[in-house]
């Protein structure tokens, strides 16, 4: 692997986008990354494989801007992903708008759409609804939003009963209700379903075909893709050993149906499966 030391990842300089990152927000994606080796994502594309990951994440004052901070990390990235990186590296993460107790679903914004005010009255207007940013810098303006649910569920016997209940009833909803306003300014849905596992929460990311979402995002389709994630989880060996941070699916329109695409454990460690 290639090495790139001490690489910027971001600042609290003003960005390409007219915007700041927080110093606190920095200090989050600090910690968030140094508890294992952190995967890097080719344009912070979920769909496709990772090239590398980050070691050594550190905060430190910007020595050419008295006053400002940068991130920096040790970055190794596989040979053959070396033209993937050539335009340099750069965080994504999520920061809250609207936090509300009685939200029962989540929605993350990318940039410029966390600043349309007409959007924001929409999405504000559903009280039960917690409304963030999906920042990602470095990145060319990506037309996805994230919807998730607050509800978690175990992997128990009756996980899909839970999962009928109390998720999928409101994740339709949102979806059928957000997606014309979403389309009109080019932008497409993706889900996010915590899972809970060895006593700590899987991030299962699950990616529609872009333009499908009416069928790929329905209850029915979800609910067999995660039936492929708690199948995994009971089975893997290395899952049972070590855990497992996040799991990507991605809808395959040849069968219809949710795929495992990408394993990221607990350690560090990713696999690729399709």
């Amino acid at each position: 692997m290639r090495i790139f030391r001490d690489q910027p990842l971001a600042s609290t300089n003003l960005d390409r986008q007219g915007e700041r990152l927080s110093k606190h927000f920095l200090e989050q994606c600090c910690a968030n990354m140094s508890s294992k080796r952190f995967p890097v994502h080719q344009g912070h594309d979920m769909r496709r494989p990772v090239s590398g990951y980050i070691e050594n994440p550190r905060l430190v004052p910007d020595a050419d801007h008295p006053g400002e901070w940068r991130l920096i990390g040790d970055v190794y990235v596989d040979e053959g992903a070396l033209e993937d990186v050539l335009g340099g590296f750069s965080i994504s993460g999520m920061e809250i708008i609207r936090r509300t107790e009685d939200a029962t679903a989540l929605l993350y914004l990318p940039f410029p759409h966390y600043n349309d005010k007409d959007l924001l009255v929409q999405v504000l207007a559903d009280a039960a609804l917690g409304v963030g940013k999906w920042i990602k810098k470095g990145a060319e303006p990506l037309g996805w939003v994230l919807l998730g649910s607050v509800v978690a569920f175990a992997i128990t016997p009756i996980w899909d009963d839970v999962y009928k209940r109390k998720i999928a009833p409101r994740i339709d909803g949102l979806i059928a209700g957000l997606l014309p306003a979403l389309r009109k300014r080019g932008l497409a849905a993706e889900l996010v379903q915590i899972v809970l596992f060895k006593h700590a929460e899987v991030e299962v990311r699950i990616i529609p075909v872009q333009g499908k979402e009416e069928i790929c995002l329905h209850s029915y389709a979800v609910e067999q893709g995660l039936r492929e994630v708690v199948d995994f989880l009971r089975i893997d060996a290395t899952a049972q050993a070590v855990g497992v941070k996040r799991i990507v699916i991605f809808f395959d329109e040849v069968p219809g149906a949710y795929k495992l695409h990408r394993i990221e454990y607990a350690d560090g460690r990713v696999e690729h499966l399709a």
